[in-house]
């Protein structure tokens, strides 16, 4: 048996006719640019997340940037985030002319420790750029009191939290302006490059549609910044609008077999991404915790099953942010998730004999 650790032509053919007939009424109204199909997915997306308010851009990376744009941060302020997470997260803070401030994580979720973000604010700090790792919400009732009160802004990077849940309410709902996004193997992604904003300020959802489309205000030719051209294409629109009705489906059943996951590995004394019963991740990826995870994924590769690492260098370790001065040790809790976490195949078109059939390797293997 072949399992892939990914498997997008699973979800995608179901969905072909919906896809095609959502690029012909397009096509067919020439809004290729900006349409009805956006103003629908902003508008139903800002619902599915408890929001006033949504704005598509291109990309995850577009949100983050022009998000942080329009907090009109200055050349010392400092954002503190986390070194467990793909660098379009960083990235964003440099391109928006901040500092990076890095926060170690939760052993055991990957997430930003609220302690640690404590331990590295300092009077420079004006914000705070969290990540909703492999789907399961961060402390956010701590982190959000440290917030308001140190006045500093919160923004939710949600690339991985598409419909999670922290005590009731929606993650993407918690911060200031929060970012998603629709990367294709996300839990809900587009067929490309796509991502939103979303937000209950309206003076932020005004200064980021203006860094979103060349600093432009109201009427066309009339630029009020120096802003960029990020704004999300209306086709990719529509092709999320066929996908969105379907997100809380996909949702239960990527929970139904991370509990299978979790009671087998359980069984072997394996311990897996785990979340606190007040929360509800919608889970971008499974991911377990090994010591010898190059002797695991061999094991399931030899048996036709595929496997990954997200994120294996810690981002105070890259090279492109050398300058900052991190060294190796600086944030032990990161680096030992980095070092050991292995994800398997994980998407809610498994089928239960691929799960039983990756479950009795698991049982089989002597970890």
């Amino acid at each position: 048996m072949k399992i892939n650790l990914f498997d997008l032509s699973r979800q995608i053919s179901p969905l072909r006719k919906s896809f095609t007939k959502a690029f012909e009424e397009v096509l067919d109204k020439n809004e290729f640019t900006h349409g009805e199909q956006t103003v629908m997915l902003e508008k139903n997306f800002a619902n599915f997340v408890d929001c006033k308010y949504a704005l598509g851009v291109k990309s995850g990376t577009a949100a983050l940037i022009v998000a942080l744009k329009a907090l009109e941060l200055q050349k010392d302020d400092e954002v503190i985030t986390t070194p467990m997470t793909f660098s379009a997260t960083s990235d964003a803070i440099i391109h928006a002319g901040a500092k990076i401030v890095f926060a170690d994580v939760d052993p055991k979720t990957g997430n930003l420790d609220p302690e640690s973000i404590e331990k590295v604010k300092t009077k420079r700090t004006k914000a705070i750029l969290l990540v909703h790792f492999a789907g399961v919400p961060c402390e956010m009732t701590k982190i959000v009191s440290f917030c308001k009160k140190n006045k500093l802004f919160l923004i939710e990077d949600a690339s991985h939290a598409h419909g999670s849940i922290y005590k009731n309410k929606k993650i993407g709902s918690f911060g200031d302006l929060a970012c998603f996004s629709f990367y294709p193997s996300k839990a809900f992604g587009s067929l490309g490059n796509a991502g939103i904003i979303t937000t209950n300020n309206k003076k932020l959802l005004k200064k980021a549609q203006m860094f979103a489309e060349h600093g432009l205000y109201g009427k066309k030719y009339k630029h009020r910044l120096v802003g960029y051209n990020e704004k999300i294409d209306n086709l990719q629109s529509a092709f999320l609008n066929v996908k969105l009705p379907l997100l809380e489906g996909w949702i239960e059943k990527r929970l139904k077999i991370a509990k299978k996951y979790q009671a087998v590995f359980a069984k072997k004394g394996v311990k897996t991404v785990v979340w606190p019963e007040y929360s509800k991740p919608s889970l971008y990826i499974f991911s377990i915790f090994i010591k010898n995870r190059g002797k695991f994924a061999k094991y399931l590769s030899d048996n036709g099953v595929g496997s990954g690492t997200y994120y294996p260098t810690t981002l105070h370790l890259q090279e492109s942010l050398k300058f900052l001065g991190y060294k190796k040790g600086d944030f032990p809790n990161a680096e030992l998730y980095a070092k050991q976490t292995l994800s398997i195949p994980f998407y809610p078109e498994l089928t239960n004999q691929e799960i039983d059939f990756i479950c009795d390797l698991i049982k089989k293997y002597e970890f």
